[in-house]
This record gives C-alpha cells, structure tokens and sequence, in this order.
C-alpha cells in the first residue's frame, strides 16, 4: 500500500505543478497590482506593490530578458549636446529619469530623438521603428500611468519621427520636483536625446520663463540612468529567478510570511492559520452528522421502499432541497436565537459572532510569558494548551450549534435520495437475498451486510466533500460572523487581495490531490476486492 501510495504521489506532483502555473496565468490575466489599486496610483506604490510580491519578474523563463543597458553615443545625429542614450531590445525594465524643481504653474514635457538626414535631406529618426512609451510621474501626485493594459499605458505618448514632441501636460499646485521618467514598454531598441519642459502659465511671474532643456548625459543635474536588473544573466537567469519557481518554493517550503495587501499587520500564513478552525468548528460537525443520519435514513427507506415511511422520508428529502440554504439561515436565526431573546428572554444561540473553540497556540505562549516564563518551551506550551481547551470548549454550542444545525437540515436532503438509491440497489444483490433466506433479522442485513458492500459510494461521497469543508461554508460564515476560510476567501476576492487568494486557492488544489489518494486507499480498506497496483 505504501508502495502506491508514493508512486500516486510522484504522479500527481507533476499535476499539481501544472495546476499552479494554470492558476498563476489565470490569476495574472489582467495586472493584480492595478487591479487592487485602481487605475490612479503613484509610479512608487505600483513599483514597491509587484517588487513586495516578486511580480517584477518573469512568470516563466523570457528569452527577450536582458540586454537592456544604457549606452551613452557620441553622433552628429544628437539634437542636444554630441551624445544621446541608446538602449538594446529586451523586456526589462530600464528608464531615464530627469527631476527639476519648477514653480506652481502648467508646463508641457517635450522630447526628442535623435536624427539624421536622409539623401533627400529630410530627418529621420534612428533605431529600428523611432517609438517609444512616454511616462510621466509628477512627484507623489497619481497620474493614469497604469492601466489594465500594460502594453499600453494611460498618459503614455507614441513618438514618431524627429523634433520635438508633447510627451504630456502638467499642472503644479505648489513648489516641488518634477520627475520625467522615460521608459519602454516594447522589446524594440529605444534612442533618446532630451526633454524639454515648456512653460505655458507661471503662478507669481510677470513673463513666462525660457524653457528648460535637459540632456540625456549621465553629467546632467538631475538625470536617474537606471539600467535593467536582469542584463546579466537574461534568460538563464530567468529559468529559476522567476514568479513560478518562488511560488513553488512557498508552497514546498509553507512559507507564506508575505503581507496581506488588504490586512497589512498580517501575513497570509496568519490569515490562513486563524480561519481554518472556526471553518472545522462549523462544516466538520454538519459532515459527520449528515453522514449518519442520511446513511441511516437511506437503509430505513430503501428496506421501506415503496411504504409510506420510505414516502414520508423522500417527501422530507425533497422538501429540504427545495429549499434555499438563505431561507433556513434567516428562519434559523429567528426562532433559534431572536424568537427566544424576545418571548422568554432566553440567550440560546448568537445570531452573529464568534469565539475561538480551541486556544490559539500564540494566545497560549503569550499567556505563560506574561506571566513570568521566560521562554516556555513547547512541551509546557502543549499542556497548558489542553488545559484550557474546555474553557474554550464551552462557547462552541452557543456560536456554532444553530449554523451546525442548519447545515445539517440542508444537506440531508440531498444525501439521503442519494444513500437510499445506493441501498435500493444492494437490496437487489444475490448476497443480500442469501442472508435473508439464512433467516438473518433486518437489521443485521442493513447494517453488517449491505452497509459494508456500500461504503465505497458513500467514501467517494465523504471525500468529496472534505476539500469544501476546510475551506468552510461562505453563506453560514457570512451571516453569521464566523471568520473562517469561505469569508476570508471572498474578502480576498472582494479586496482583490492577490496574495491571499492565490494561496488559498493553492492550497485547496493540494487537498483536492491529497483527497482523491487517500479515497484509493480507503476503497482497499474496506473492501477487499479492491487492490492497490
């Protein structure tokens, strides 16, 4: 069995690896950092959003990466001075920044490249296609210089040909540095020679300044040549320095340390770690309560069958599909909980709230040193653990009972019509015919022989459902306060929460693997016609 087991799990790593790839393109099919911060965000707070999570790099290997240094050309074809900059092809990320201090007032950012005549004597740019994608970052104030499509960027400037060109207008309310930051979003081979800002209307002055040209040379006051990151190395480099190796790693690693974007104070792994149990506290009582009950009720009605108790069951069965989940949630919560509060002053059940039914170890650990234990190790930490677990215990009925009970209603409709037809069939096998006519009573033909020759629809069945009930059920947590991994799932989404949603999701694809080996090995358990190769 072990021997399977390990191959199984050889097998699916493959699989899994494919899944996440899928999972990060699809996640990654409109930007994530503009996603979350809208369409109006400083050049900073978009930089410093994809450096924080590695989406600067590659998701795979870029065999354009690299190449993306700036080299300073001594020509007669430069406009300004007797040197421009000129930059190789490649996807990196390289710019040229100029910064000036520049009074209140509208100005216009102009450009230029250099050119050369051609045999008619008319200019003409150099480089391969003269065209490049203008950005212009004022300071801290937002300028639309994102957009959904990175291609393509709003306030972005296609450059043409020679002279000079508007790159963009700007309107400064107070006395601050202007930043220009030229950069190329194509893989083209990018020239630039110099900007020139243009003053149209300045606050306090009599006459409109002289414009101010800035050379693109690394003696210019002011100019930021930043080169790309990724020139040495390229595309080997990105075979492993990429954003689906790191995730990987996370995953192999459990590291999931990085902050939140809509929680800051928390990273992801505390996020996960803190919903999982109110999640279990709800859902893995409703599984195995409605397994029970449904399997039991299905071997009463298929034995029944036909018979107005078999009716009366399927009538029950019916009715509660029929249903909505939102009806017995509202229902639920006025007679269990408010009805009761009202008539007789009674505090049964919450109809909304929350707390811990098991101790937090950090809550634990925190506790013995606050109350002079320096450095309590695990073992001391593990005993006073279990000895406030039924402190904690106690609050589970009034918090989680009336959602468990709810659940439980819902889900019995659905799982006894599909218990009682796994019955009514092995009610029709040769062996249960047999132990009737050996004069065996009802009910050890229902529960010795034909629940033991039914269990493995009823595994398939069970394990279905242990990915969902981890990752909690989003409407009972919803309307009742319980902070477990269904809310946390769809405030992620809600928030755009990009770290937290592609780490759940993750995670709920390794439990839905780790499922389907073990229902292998529980069909070899418990039934002995089935064998493991």
């Amino acid at each position: 069995m072990w021997s399977y087991v390990l191959r199984r799990i050889l097998y699916n790593i493959p699989v899994y690896m494919g899944v996440i790839l899928f999972l990060m393109l699809l996640l990654r099919l409109t930007d994530p950092v503009t996603a979350y911060l809208g369409k109006f965000p400083t050049y900073d707070q978009y930089n410093d959003k994809r450096t924080d999570f590695g989406l600067d790099k590659p998701i795979l290997g870029d065999w354009q990466l690299g190449g993306r240094t700036w080299t300073a050309v001594q020509s007669e074809a430069a406009s300004v001075g007797d040197t421009y900059l000129a930059k190789g092809p490649g996807t990196g990320a390289a710019w040229v920044q100029w910064s000036i201090d520049l009074a209140p007032g509208e100005y216009t950012i102009q450009a230029t490249w250099p050119s050369v005549e051609d045999d008619e004597g008319v200019p003409r740019s150099l480089g391969e296609s003269g065209l490049t994608w203008v950005r212009l970052i004022e300071g801290d104030i937002p300028l639309r210089t994102v957009s959904m499509d990175q291609t393509r960027p709003a306030r972005s400037t296609e450059i043409d040909g020679v002279g000079w060109h508007n790159i963009g207008n700007v309107t400064l309310s107070r006395s601050e540095p202007l930043h220009v930051r030229l950069r190329d979003d194509s893989s083209a081979p990018i020239l630039i020679d110099a900007i020139r800002v243009q003053p149209n209307r300045v606050r306090d002055a009599e006459d409109t300044p002289a414009p101010t040209v800035l050379d693109a040379d690394a003696s210019t006051e002011g100019i930021e040549i930043v080169n790309d990151p990724w020139t040495v190395g390229g595309f080997g480099r990105s075979l492993w320095d990429n954003q689906y190796v790191a995730a990987l790693g996370r995953i192999v690693t459990l590291n999931f340390e990085h902050r939140s974007w809509s929680v800051p104070s928390q990273s992801v792994g505390e996020i996960m770690s803190s919903s999982i149990v109110p999640s279990l506290s709800v859902t893995l009582p409703v599984l195995i309560l409605t397994t029970l009950i449904s399997t039991t009720l299905g071997l009463i009605a298929s034995f029944n069958r036909g018979k107005p108790l078999d009716r009366g069951v399927m009538f029950l069965a019916v009715l509660g599909m029929s249903i909505s989940y939102l009806v017995y949630v509202i229902v639920g919560q006025y007679f269990g909980a408010q009805w009761p509060r009202l008539a007789f002053d009674l505090e049964i059940f919450s109809t909304f709230g929350y707390e811990p039914v098991l101790p937090l170890w950090s809550d634990v650990r925190q506790s013995l040193i606050d109350g002079g234990a320096e450095d309590p190790g695990w073992f001391r930490v593990l005993a006073s653990w279990f000895a406030n677990v039924p402190g904690t215990l106690a609050s589970w009925p009034y918090y989680c009972l009336l959602p468990v009970l709810i659940g439980v209603i819902v889900a019995m409709g659905y799982d006894t019509r599909f218990y009682r037809a796994v019955m009514v069939e092995e009610c029709n096998k040769d062996y249960i015919r047999t132990a009737r006519a050996k004069g065996a009573s009802n009910k050890r033909v229902m529960f010795k022989h034909m629940l033991r020759n039914a269990l493995i629809p009823i595994i398939t069945r069970v394990m279905i459902s242990l990915p969902f009930i981890i990752m909690g059920s989003l409407l009972v947590e919803i309307y009742f306060g319980i902070p477990g991994m269904g809310q946390q799932l769809f405030a992620a989404i809600t928030n755009k929460d990009f770290p937290v949603v592609e780490a759940i999701t993750a995670l709920l694809a390794a439990i839905f693997i780790i499922t389907n080996i073990l229902t292998d090995v529980l069909y070899a358990v418990v039934d002995p016609r089935v064998t493991l190769k």
